[in-house]
């Protein structure tokens, strides 16, 4: 098999930025978009076989600062599953902060990937990121890291919890009609 499956593809990029994203990792003969929701899911087909190998251990690349989760095609469902299994959130990000800016972050944690949710309506970004892990021992042991931003803590949160986040400012019990960030 020569394919891969691409997720959470921001509506802003385009097939040849895309491409040319993969071009590091072998020859590209196809790359489709097909809009899902607020984003694109995307088919990319190598040349060669040899090029989809090294996607059983990468989970996730970067096009121009954006982070688009990656699976081999051929992968049985609860392989592409596994991949999503074990998912924490660090909360309290900067605005407009982009997931390249966070790549010391995810591999100081041994994330294999990060995303950056989007507002709907603004397409701007929230203020926290989903890190996927390849194990609970693995999550668990990111859990007991102080991380930090920019200077700023940043806390963790099991990923049912992103919608008690503050939109603002992405703090716990904190809401935007009061959020410090806003009144200032």
């Amino acid at each position: 098999m020569k394919s891969l499956f691409v997720t959470d593809i921001p509506l802003f990029l385009n097939e040849t930025q895309v491409r040319q994203a993969f071009f590091q990792y072998g020859t590209v003969i196809k790359c489709k978009l097909t809009p899902k929701k607020h984003y694109y899911n995307g088919h990319i087909q190598f040349s060669s076989a040899d090029a989809i190998a090294q996607f059983n251990d990468i989970w996730a690349i970067i096009c121009l600062g954006n982070s688009l989760l990656v699976c081999p095609a051929f992968f049985l469902k609860f392989q592409r599953d596994s991949r999503k299994k074990h998912v924490a959130i660090l909360a309290s990000i900067p605005k407009n902060i982009k997931e390249a800016d966070l790549l010391k972050i995810a591999t100081q944690v041994n994330a294999k990937a990060l995303n950056v949710p989007l507002f709907v309506n603004s397409y701007k970004p929230k203020p926290y990121v989903y890190l996927n892990f390849s194990s609970f021992d693995t999550l668990e042991a990111a859990k007991e890291l102080s991380v930090a931003f920019r200077g700023k803590g940043l806390t963790w949160h099991p990923p049912n919890e992103a919608h008690t986040l503050c939109h603002v400012c992405g703090c716990q019990g904190c809401s935007p009609s009061v959020c410090s960030l806003v009144l200032h």
